[in-house]
């Protein structure tokens, strides 16, 4: 992380900067926007979804627009364009968290997204001088009168390293789980019924609920690695307690953690649960930043993408989802039916 978007709080885990730097963030990302950005999250996946079209992909037209337009309208982070945001959102994700064999293609493609997106936000900065005058009631305008006033602690380095990861975190997880959780609720024909007829409702904690179990299913990724600080046990007093070295690699199986029936009763049935069981946005130390606005847009716009009249999965593997050996979801065409309504 540092070569590209400089000394970050996800990189430094329950140490001073990770404990202000994250304090600080959360109070900007406030609870009372969740909201509207909930609103504006379905406005625009509705309005991207209106289209006659028999076929969507839900990649290209919906599943990166809607974070990447919270980032821009809500977070206060518009960037020169779309396609460099998408770029510099692309390249990061996939070095800093899913380059498993350190391919050096990969590393430099991040360093190189991380320092573009640095020097555009030096010049984004600098023109919103005076901070202390930034007019705005998004967290990027927040964050320059808070740094103004010197209460925040971050100078100018500090925080150009905390908007770029508002990007770095949004765009990719979120499509990613808004494809996977749209795919296993068409999978089942009793949870695509129960999930039309939630997202109809006009109490969406039903609706939630089934997103979030479907991404049990198949979440935005099924491990990640950690890298042991100091000597640790697994487990410790179980029949599988595992001694663990000071710097060894150690994989957090996340997807099947969560089919753990001493936590989740019944794993393979598809049923609702308490939405803190589940591991979607970290644990600890990796608790999601923006965990709360994850809430709000992803199965919003899942909803939108339910709503759509006749929506179905495409005959033989037409819907299956492509990452294009990548990895992340590139492609994932379903079909509606313009014509019909919901029953």
């Amino acid at each position: 992380m540092d070569p590209s978007v400089g000394p970050f709080m996800l990189g430094r885990d329950n140490t001073k900067l990770n404990w202000h730097d994250k304090s600080l963030m959360r109070a900007l990302l406030r609870w009372e926007d969740l909201p509207t950005i909930r609103s504006f999250a379905g406005r625009t996946a509705a309005a991207a979804l209106a289209t006659p079209d028999k076929e969507i992909d839900v990649v290209r037209r919906v599943s990166r627009l809607v974070p990447l337009r919270i980032v821009q309208q809500c977070f206060g982070f518009y960037g020169p364009d779309d396609a460099a945001m998408l770029r510099w959102s692309w390249a990061t994700q996939a070095d800093m968290f899913h380059n498993l064999t350190s391919d050096a293609g990969l590393l430099a493609a991040n360093i190189a997204a991380g320092g573009e997106m640095r020097t555009w936000l030096r010049c984004f900065l600098a023109r919103r001088q005076p901070w202390a005058l930034a007019s705005g009631d998004d967290t990027i305008s927040r964050l320059l009168r808070l740094a103004a006033s010197n209460a925040a602690g971050l100078d100018l380095e500090g925080v150009v390293s905390n908007v770029a990861g508002l990007l770095v975190g949004a765009i990719e997880t979120t499509s990613q789980a808004i494809v996977n959780a749209t795919e296993q609720i068409l999978l089942r024909p009793d949870v695509k019924a129960a999930a039309i007829a939630a997202a109809q409702s006009e109490d969406i904690s039903a609706f939630d609920a089934i997103v979030w179990e479907a991404l049990r299913f198949n979440p935005m990724t099924t491990f990640v690695l950690r890298i042991a600080t100091e000597p640790s046990v697994l487990a410790s007093g179980s029949d599988h307690e595992t001694p663990i070295a000071s710097g060894r690699v150690v994989a957090a199986a996340i997807g099947s953690a969560m089919f753990d029936p001493a936590i989740f009763p019944e794993p393979d049935e598809f049923k609702a649960r308490p939405r803190t069981d589940y591991l979607h946005m970290g644990f600890g130390h990796h608790e999601c930043l923006g965990q709360y606005v994850g809430y709000a847009m992803i199965p919003e716009t899942v909803r939108q993408i339910l709503l759509l009249p006749g929506v179905h999965l495409l005959d033989g593997n037409g819907s299956a989802v492509d990452n294009a050996s990548g990895p992340f979801a590139e492609r994932f065409i379903i079909g509606y039916s313009p014509e019909q309504v919901h029953g």
